[in-house]
């Protein structure tokens, strides 16, 4: 049985909050070798306030990386 996911468009509401690391890793370009850049269970937390925005354009701090968004959480 395949579980239907529905895809809804991330907003700014649903991206304000808490939340919690799970991993960081990044890729050697040349080898294509991926590492874990703080270790296999990384611990922290990031919170997005709507004044984010304000400071954002005064300095930069860029990442990507994969989440998870669930009904309840």
């Amino acid at each position: 049985m395949t579980e239907t996911v529905e895809l809804v468009p991330l907003t700014k509401d649903a991206l304000l909050g808490a939340w919690r690391m799970t991993s960081w890793t990044y890729e050697i370009v040349g080898s294509g070798e991926k590492r874990d850049a703080l270790g296999p269970d990384p611990r922290g937390w990031i919170v997005y306030t709507p004044e984010e925005k304000l400071a954002l354009y005064d300095t930069m701090f860029a990442y990507s990386g994969t989440y998870t968004v669930k009904s309840d959480r």
